[in-house]
């Protein structure tokens, strides 16, 4: 039997205001024991599918007590007044959606 430590963090920089953002980390690491390459995957896709689920959870929970619920996103905050149509359509919304009602936020759409 093997043993390894996985290690696996996701960070997002979030844009509120003009000049003002809101950095959210969440990270794990975990030591896992294996015999195989596929048990080895099949263990860090789990962590990887508990992270993504407490990165969102994260998410929603900074959102709300913030008080922002959606927020513009843009690939270039530089864009200046005069710029073509297809540059200004290049803005990005992200929703946050439960997937059942009794459900807590784990889906997040971009």
């Amino acid at each position: 039997m093997k043993k390894t430590i996985v290690k696996k963090a996701i960070f997002r920089k979030l844009c509120t205001a003009q000049f003002e953002s809101v950095d959210i980390h969440v990270e794990v690491e975990e030591e896992i024991e294996w015999n195989t390459d596929k048990e080895k995957l099949e263990k860090t896709e789990k962590i990887l599918k508990a992270l993504l689920i407490d990165f969102n959870r994260t998410l929603v929970q900074t959102l709300e007590q913030l008080g922002l619920s959606k927020k513009l996103a843009t690939v270039n905050s530089n864009i200046p007044s005069t710029a073509s149509k297809a540059k200004k359509e290049s803005k990005k919304t992200f929703t946050l959606r439960k997937r059942d009602e009794d459900d807590d936020y784990d889906v997040l759409d971009f």
